[in-house]
């Protein structure tokens, strides 16, 4: 006779699944905590790309120096006109920061001369043409710095333009504007010179609008452009200004070769 053994009921489970409700609360929490962090993620990325960019325009100003400073590089066919002046007189310094800005234009572009000739072009003034390029109104020239290929574009997200001018110290200046282009007077740039710098984001020039130039409003605020950004970043304002000197040419005559100098800095008694 067989004797039926009693089956134990089953263990209830200590864990319960979640259920719907408890999901979908999970899912509007973790959605809740994605809108918050998102603006700091795109702040963040955003800032780390101006950065980048501010460094690189730092880095291409810094090269086009070294390139003019060594003479593989033309300088700059703008110039600007600074009176004999003393020590203390600041008024030329303004003359620089007060200077004229690019005008964009749609479509604008450029390929230097010297990238497409099938002959090396001299780094001369008198071949400035082929080493800069005209803005949207013909006014100033602009040296390409091309960091994607195909010369610079107002298109590209990338590629970077200088604007740089020079100066010329001359007894009284001429009833001209403070910023012309001259013609090719290699034995002027020979002098030396004071240079001005101003890195611009080449799609800054894809309108017809001026860019524009650093300056301070009533706030303090300074319009350079800023290493933080929750966005693409101000594409008309400068990434890079700077001012330099351009030491005159070694010339046989030790005089001749410094008194330019020493006029541009306002010493006394400097030689004739």
């Amino acid at each position: 006779m067989n004797t039926l053994k009693q089956t134990q009921p089953p263990t209830p489970s200590t864990q319960s699944g979640f259920t719907l409700i408890e999901c979908l609360l999970a899912i509007i929490i973790v959605s809740v905590l994605m809108v918050a962090i998102a603006p700091a993620v795109v702040i963040s990325t955003a800032t780390r790309l101006q950065a980048r960019r501010v460094e690189l325009a730092t880095q291409s100003a810094r090269a086009y120096v070294d390139g003019v400073r060594s003479g593989s590089i033309p300088p700059p066919p703008n110039v600007i006109y600074f009176q004999y002046q003393s020590k203390d007189d600041l008024s030329n310094q303004s003359l620089f920061t007060n200077a004229g800005v690019p005008t964009g234009a749609a479509s604008w572009s450029c390929t230097p001369g010297y990238v497409t000739a099938t002959q090396p072009v001299a780094p001369t003034l008198a071949n400035a043409a082929q080493y800069y390029c005209p803005d949207g109104n013909s006014t100033w020239q602009l040296y390409c710095v091309d960091l994607d290929g195909g010369g610079c574009s107002s298109t590209s997200p990338k590629d970077l333009v200088i604007q740089s001018f020079r100066s010329i110290t001359v007894p009284p200046p001429p009833a001209t504007p403070n910023y012309t282009q001259l013609p090719g007077s290699q034995a002027e740039a020979d002098k030396g010179y004071f240079l001005g710098i101003r890195v611009y984001r080449a799609d800054g020039l894809k309108d017809s609008g001026a860019l524009r130039k650093t300056a301070v409003d009533a706030q303090g605020t300074s319009k350079r452009q800023l290493t933080h950004t929750a966005g693409v970043g101000d594409s008309k304002s400068p990434l890079v200004e700077l001012t330099t000197e351009i030491g005159p040419e070694a010339q046989k005559d030790p005089s001749g070769r410094w008194k330019e100098l020493c006029k541009r800095l306002g010493g006394a008694g400097c030689p004739q």
